[in-house]
Order: structure tokens, then C-alpha cells, then sequence
């Protein structure tokens, strides 16, 4: 892979400087690797491989022409190796000349060295490393690091003995300083055969890091020929280099079978042999590269591939093994009695898998899956098991088994357990993949009921599934709640019971089957119960799929009410339905309150459905019969005073309207008490055409009303809802002073007006003529909190109060006061007060 442009010309400048052959190009630079044999360098098209001098192999364009031996100057800057730092300045570099510093430094063969520095004062520098002869073996560029130019070279001389680092700022550049340290970096394992770290033929794990893209670990084992030999890596770190795996042997390099994941090699001789890795890469910088590798001897087969060859589990197990090759099988055996449970997975390397399939002694295969974790199955027949295992390549595996005891209760309807109505039954999951079935021998139209509860919490969920005799699912409701049938015929049904945790502990559970008994009333419109209204009566849902219907007849123009009582635990979950004779819904109400009204637009046969939650509940229906009072003014009850009328709202959507006659400045007192014992308590009235309606706070119960009007007329009291009541037009009360600006009440200076506020909507008005910027006193004398304001009559701007008692008018005329009782401290307090205006 050849270097970027600007790396690829930077280059050429410097060896064109520091080399003694001409020719240097802006062509690829040859690849530096390291130490790699010729036979194990690819070079690029055009170039070849060349050993120079035995310091490194390389590639390069003209095998005859060597474009790494760099001029020496006579003298060097030394070097330590230990650490310590050289600084100075480098010189001014223009053009195809470049001036270097030059150092050298004692090195030990085969050792890794890093080189450390900073190049401050200029835009970059690069450093050549190369013997005492002058042939460069590596070189490399400053990168920026928190806005400095840094180096961080690391490079492994071959042989003992003098190098030589040379220092240049980049082309163009001008002098700047620079600093270096140079050092040894430990080495954990040798990087040739005659410093290789021994380890076994047979089975061996062994670790380390790889310091530099230069750095080769050799580890050293013996092995007889023919064997196979399998070698599995794991690596972190490396700034997404990978790790490559080389096997030799005395005769040479060991090809490799199948993938390169986990490769395969086979031995041709007997003797030493080795496994080196490295990590190709263009860049030699900081580098860290962590492996974990194991060495196994495959050759023999660790289990039998068949079910003559099997390994026995026995009662518990953990067995590793190696998938020696791809299409290897590894067969095991167990001993299961019939309903035996049992825990059994397969875990695999990351990136591989391990399938696993379970073969009964009649040849059928109960399990085959893949599993990511183990699970627990229960056998259905009793005798020798074969657990057959295979990969996904060539790796490793670790098999988990272990026996349990044996299922109390069967998983099929076959082998269901018989549960009588009334009776409880324990059972227990034994992990993810148990279940457990139940029967129950139904009674031709009742209703049964089956709850399972988890004795282990709320954390163990469990989920009911309930099938007829032929299998089809009846009843499959959400977790925690109960499976339910209405028989259509006597039967056999079962219901299958099963923990929804992946734990794999046991938890143990309690179901209960309930007979909800007979069906009494009809599910269908054609079933129904015939009943004639007023009626009251008790009955059951047996199912949540239930229903019980009642028929009547009713005329048009009727209005019908139905009440439903359900327990309060299940006051949410039932419905009543009034349905005409095609089926359709007319009206519905749903529980906690259920309260169910409609007025009937023709006659004929109608229906009450009750519908929901399988429970007890009351039932109460009643034909209000038609409309006593008139749903508008033209058809209104007239009211007279002192007279009481009773009425009924005989639905919620029912309205009865009465009137009266009216006329301005006076109140009028309307009474309507709700009769005792009704759902709202209070009676919903409305004024229809008059002024203003309020509560009369001076009535000693809250349902007395007061309205009044603005023109003369008829006035219409509208009362909404389904309520039994009584209705009284009372005495009317005259207003002392009008609420309008046109009969507004004129003050004198000076002078006191008395007043009496009768009603919490009562207002009185009263005009008084003020002069432009003169000052005026407001006087309210009242034992109680009264609100009043003042605005101009001509123009209807405000003349707010100065102090809430002065007024200052911007204009000379008429002036507005209206007073109202305060109902900011509470309910508003009524009677007499004086009011007094006075000039300042």
C-alpha cells in the first residue's frame, strides 16, 4: 500500500539530499516491513524484493541500484539509549538541499528501540535510521499531536553494533529546535527461532504484545508429522491491524486448512516447530498490540462421531471439546426416564456456533437448536438419548448437561393431569422450556374458570393457553389472568401452563378450576330472557366471553332506564347494552356507575345485554314511560307562583323547560330540590332567554335560585339530567335601583343614597355629574364588603379611584358608580349600605 502524495514527495526530497545514487522520483516509495523473508514480501508492480547486505529485505525498482545508502558527515551528535534528552537546533532546509543533523548510538541486535521527540518551530521533520555503512533500514515523519509536531519511531537493528539517525526539517522550512530520547522497549518473547519462548505441542494458551509493526513473537514447540494442528486468536488494540499467523517447521512454512479464523495446519516432519505473529502495517508509530493464543493438538478426535462412538453424560456434566474439523460431529449419550427435565447448552467462541440436536430412542429428534445460553427440556420417552453437537469451523466448544428429576404433570393433552372444579393442583417449572397441561371434563353450557397464580412473585409471569378436544385454542388470555370457556358441549378441555422467565431455577405455582356453573339467561338475541319492566334481579356472567339477554316490548317516545351492580373489584370491566330488534346498539353504559337511559324512536321488541367480566352482578330495569314536561319554551309547563311541580328527567340527554312571565327590575326566586336519594344531588338549571341567574344565598339550602331579565317577556327554566325533583316559583323581589346605565340612580353632591344589595347578581347604578380635574371623596358605608367601580357615561373610559377613595375625572360630565357585592372573601354578603360622594 503506498504512502499519500505529500508523505510520497516529501520522502524523495530527503533521500535525494542524503542518498549517494541518483534518480529518486515522485514514484512509490519501496515498502519498509520490518524483518520479512523475500518469500514473504509483496512488492509492488515493477519492484522487486532485495536482501541488502542481510540488514533488511525491501523492495526496490533496479535490483542493481540501491536507494538507501545515505551520505555520512565526519562527525555525530551521540546518542544515550536510555532516555535521556538531545536537544538543538536544525538547520535551514530550501529546495532539493537539505542540511541534517546526524547522531549515532550503540545498539544491541535484535533489541526494539523507540525514538521520542518534539520539532517545535516549524511544520514538520523526519528521521532516517541506517547503519554504519550508511544503508537505511527505516525512516518516518513527524505527525501533530495538541498542536506540536511529534515523533514516535520504533525499529529493531538486526546485528550489535553503530547506527546512525538522521534529522531534517522538511523541505521549505527554516530552522526550528528540536528534541529527542531514544530507548529500549522490552521484549516479551524472542523475535527468531534462537530466542523463541517453548511451549506444548499437545494443548497450550500463551500471550502477549506486540510493540511496533517491526515486532515478531516466535514461539517454539515440538511435533510428529501428521499432525493436525489448530491455532485460535484473540487480539485488542492495534488500530485495526490484524494479527497474522505464520506455522514453519524443519522443512518450512505449514499450509493452512480452511478458515482463517482459527486456522488448521497439518505437519509433514517430525521435529521443532514455530509459530511467529507480527502485524502488517505501512506505519511503525505508537503501537500496542495485545494477542491471547492457544495451540491444540487435534489429530485424534476428542468424542465420537456417532451414536456407537457417543460420550456419556451421566447425570451432570461439563464437557469441552474441539471440532477438529468442519464437518467434524461430537456425539454424546444420556439415560432419560420419561418426563425427566433436564439442563443442557452448547457454548461456542465468539463468532462461532454450536448446534445442538437431540435425538430420542425412537429416532424422533426432539430439539435442534442453536442456543446462545443453556435451556431446560423434559424428555417424552424413557431410554438412551443422543445429543449430537456441530460447528461452524474449527474451534472449541464447552457442552453444560445436567439430569433433574422427573415432570410431575404431562406437557401434551395426551399426558394431561386431571384437575376436578374446586380442586387446587401445585406444579413447578423447572426452567424455559417446560410446560404443563391440565384437563378438565366440561359440562354441556357451564362455565369454568382456571387461575394459576406463581408462589415464586410478580417476576415469574405465567401463560394460560385453553384448547377443546379437537385443539382448538378457546381461551388465550394476557398474563396474570384466567383461562375461560362456556361449554357448547359436554367435553374434555386442557390448558397448558407455562412460565414465561428464562431462569433457571425451579419456581413453583397453584392453579384453581372454578365451575361457574349453568348458563341462565340466553348469549344470543334469539336466547333471550323474556322480563317485563319495572324489574329487578341478580345473575352471573360465568365468562368473560359471556353474555345473558333480556327482551321486552316499549312504545315509542318511552324512555327506558337499566341499572348494572357488579363487586368493585371488577367494577370496570362490564357493560349494559340496549339493543333494538336488528341488533343494534341504542345506548350503553359501562361500570362503576352503568347507568344506562334512551328514549325509544319506535315500538316494538328491544333487548338488555349484559356483558364483561365473569362476576356476580344486579340488575334493575324500569320504562319511565313518556316525556311529563316539554324539551322547549314552546312546549314548556307554565309555572305559577307559590304553586310545586314534580318531574323526572327520564334520561341523561332529557330535558323539561318551564315558564313565566317577566319584566325588568325585579328578582325573581326559583326553587328546585332534587328528591332525596339521587345520583347528583343538586338539580342542572338553566336560564333560558333572561338576564343573569345565581344561587340565593339567603335560601338555607343550596336550591334556590335568582334570576332576572332585561325586557319584559316570557322566561323559560330549562332542568337537565335524570333526576326526580320538585320545582316552586316563589315570591318576586323588587330592585331598589336598576343594573342599567339607562336607569341608572342620580346622586348629589354632598348627599347620601341608601341602597340594598338582595341577591349575589344584583348591581346598582347611579350617575352623579363630576367636574374635569377637580377631586371628588367616595364613601361606602356597609357592615359587609361591597365592589364598586366608576367609569365616564359618555365615553365609557374608566375613572379609577386614587387611594381606592379619590377621584379625579380627565373630562367634565356624567360619571357612572355601580356597586355589587364582594365575593372575593367567600360567599357574598347582602343587605343595606349608603353611599356618599363629596367634593374635595
Amino acid at each position: 500500500m503506498p504512502y499519500p502524495r505529500s508523505v510520497r514527495v516529501l520522502s524523495c526530497l530527503l533521500f535525494a539530499a542524503l542518498s549517494l545514487a541518483a534518480g529518486c522520483k515522485d514514484e512509490p516509495r519501496p515498502y519498509y516491513p520490518g524483518l520479512f523473508e523475500c518469500g514473504r514480501l509483496t512488492c509492488p508492480e515493477g519492484e522487486t524484493c532485495q536482501d541488502l547486505t542481510s540488514v533488511v529485505p525491501t523492495c526496490v525498482s533496479n535490483p542493481a541500484q540501491t536507494l538507501v545508502r545515505i551520505a555520512l558527515p565526519a562527525s555525530f551528535i551521540p546518542l544515550p539509549t536510555t532516555g535521556a534528552p538531545v536537544e538543538g537546533t536544525t538547520l535551514e532546509s530550501g529546495g532539493f538541499r537539505t542540511s541534517s543533523v546526524y547522531f549515532d548510538f550503540e545498539a544491541t541486535g535484535q533489541h526494539l528501540y523507540q525514538l521520542t521527540g518534539t520539532c517545535r518551530d516549524m511544520y514538520g521533520c523526519s528521521v532516517l535510521m541506517a547503519d554504519a555503512e550508511g544503508l537505511s533500514f527505516h525512516e518516518a515523519s513527524s505527525y501533530v499531536s495538541n498542536g506540536v509536531e511529534q515523533l514516535d519511531v520504533r525499529f529493531r537493528p538486526v546485528r550489535a553494533g553503530r547506527y546512525v539517525i538522521a534529522l531534517a526539517a522538511h523541505s521549505g522550512e527554516s530552522a526550528g529546535h528540536y528534541s529527542l530520547q531514544l530507548q529500549p522497549l522490552p521484549d516479551d518473547h524472542g523475535d527468531i527461532a534462537e530466542s523463541a519462548t517453548p511451549i506444548s505441542g499437545d494443548d497450550a494458551t500463551f500471550e502477549g504484545v506486540l510493540q511496533a509493526t517491526s515486532d515478531r513473537d516466535v514461539f517454539a514447540f515440538h511435533a510428529e508429522a501428521g499432525q493436525r494442528l489448530v491455532v485460535a486468536c484473540t487480539q485488542e488494540g492495534g488500530g485495526g491491524a490484524y494479527l497474522q499467523r505464520t506455522v514453519s517447521g524443519a522443512s518450512g512454512e505449514l499450509s493452512m486448512e480452511g478458515s482463517e479464523v482459527d486456522p488448521t495446519y497439518l505437519t509433514t516432519g517430525s521435529g521443532p516447530h514455530f509459530i511467529t505473529l507480527s502485524t502488517p502495517s505501512l506505519g511503525d508509530g505508537p503501537f500496542s498490540f495485545q494477542y491471547s493464543c492457544r495451540l491444540r493438538n487435534v489429530t485424534h478426535d476428542d468424542h465420537g462421531d456417532t451414536a456407537a462412538e457417543a460420550t456419556p453424560l451421566g447425570t451432570s456434566a461439563l464437557e469441552e471439546g474441539w471440532f477438529e474439523a468442519p464437518d467434524d460431529v461430537d456425539v454424546f449419550q444420556a439415560e432419560l426416564a420419561p418426563k425427566a427435565y433436564y439442563l443442557l447448552g452448547c457454548e461456542a467462541p465468539a463468532g462461532r456456533q454450536c448446534t445442538v440436536r437431540v435425538v430420542a430412542p425412537s429416532g424422533a429428534v426432539l430439539q435442534r437448536f442453536t442456543p446462545s445460553e443453556p435451556a431446560i427440556y423434559v424428555s417424552s420417552e424413557a431410554g438412551v438419548h443422543t445429543v449430537e453437537l456441530r460447528g461452524s469451523g474449527v474451534h472449541d466448544y464447552r457442552l453444560r448437561f445436567n439430569l433433574g428429576g422427573v415432570d410431575e404433570h404431562g406437557d401434551t393433552p395426551e399426558q394431561a393431569t386431571p384437575i376436578q372444579a374446586g380442586s387446587t393442583l401445585q406444579g413447578e417449572f423447572h426452567g424455559p422450556g417446560d410446560v404443563d397441561v391440565f384437563a378438565l371434563d366440561a359440562l354441556v353450557a357451564h362455565g369454568y374458570r382456571f387461575t394459576c397464580t406463581s408462589r415464586a412473585g410478580a417476576g415469574y409471569p405465567l401463560n394460560l393457553v385453553m384448547r377443546s378436544a379437537d385443539g382448538e385454542v378457546v381461551s388465550s388470555p394476557p398474563n396474570h389472568t384466567p383461562a375461560e370457556v362456556l361449554a357448547p358441549a359436554a367435553g374434555r378441555y386442557s390448558v397448558q401452563v407455562q412460565g414465561l422467565t428464562r431462569a433457571l431455577v425451579p419456581h413453583p405455582y397453584s392453579c384453581t378450576l372454578e365451575d361457574r356453573g349453568p348458563d341462565a339467561h340466553g348469549n344470543i338475541l334469539a336466547q333471550a330472557t323474556p322480563i317485563t319492566l319495572p324489574v329487578k334481579l341478580g345473575g352471573r356472567v360465568e365468562t368473560s366471553q359471556d353474555a345473558d339477554v333480556f327482551t321486552f316490548t316499549a312504545e315509542a317516545g318511552q324512555f327506558i332506564l337499566a341499572r348494572l351492580g357488579v363487586p368493585p373489584s371488577d367494577a370496570s370491566r362490564d357493560e349494559v347494552r340496549l339493543l333494538d330488534a336488528s341488533g343494534q346498539v341504542l345506548a350503553s353504559a359501562q361500570t362503576p356507575s352503568a347507568l344506562l337511559s334512551h328514549r325509544l324512536a319506535t315500538s316494538g321488541t328491544f333487548f338488555l345485554e349484559v356483558r364483561g367480566a365473569a362476576n356476580d352482578f344486579t340488575f334493575e330495569a324500569e320504562n319511565l314511560g313518556f316525556d311529563d314536561h316539554g324539551d322547549t319554551l314552546e312546549t314548556a309547563t307554565p309555572l305559577t307562583q307559590g304553586v310545586t311541580v314534580s318531574g323526572r328527567g327520564q334520561s341523561t340527554q332529557d330535558r323539561d323547560v318551564f315558564s313565566l312571565p317577566a319584566e325588568p327590575g325585579r328578582f325573581y326566586r326559583f326553587v328546585c330540590v332534587p328528591e332525596v336519594g339521587n345520583n347528583i344531588g343538586e338539580c342542572n338549571v338553566t336560564l333560558l332567554n333572561g338576564h343573569r341567574m345565581g344561587w340565593d344565598v339567603k335560601s338555607p339550602l343550596r336550591h334556590g335560585f335568582l334570576f332576572d331579565v332585561s325586557v319584559s317577556g316570557t322566561v323559560g327554566l330549562a332542568i337537565d339530567g335524570l333526576e326526580t325533583y320538585t320545582v316552586r316559583l316563589e315570591e318576586a323581589v323588587l330592585d331598589d335601583h336598576s343594573w342599567q346605565a339607562a336607569q341608572a340612580t342620580p346622586l348629589t353632591l354632598g348627599s347620601a343614597m341608601a341602597g340594598v344589595l338582595e341577591a349575589a347578581i344584583d348591581e346598582d347604578v347611579f350617575v352623579v355629574t363630576l367636574q374635569k380635574d377637580a377631586g371628588y371623596r367616595l364613601r361606602v358605608d356597609a357592615t359587609f364588603f361591597i365592589r364598586y367601580s366608576a367609569v365616564d357615561a359618555l365615553t365609557g373610559l374608566p375613572v379609577p379611584p386614587n387611594n381606592g377613595i379619590t377621584l379625579t375625572p380627565q373630562t367634565t360630565g356624567p360619571v357612572l358608580i355601580r356597586m355589587s357585592p364582594d365575593s372575593l372573601q367567600g360567599s357574598p354578603h347582602l343587605g343595606p349600605y349608603e353611599l356618599r360622594v363629596d367634593s374635595l
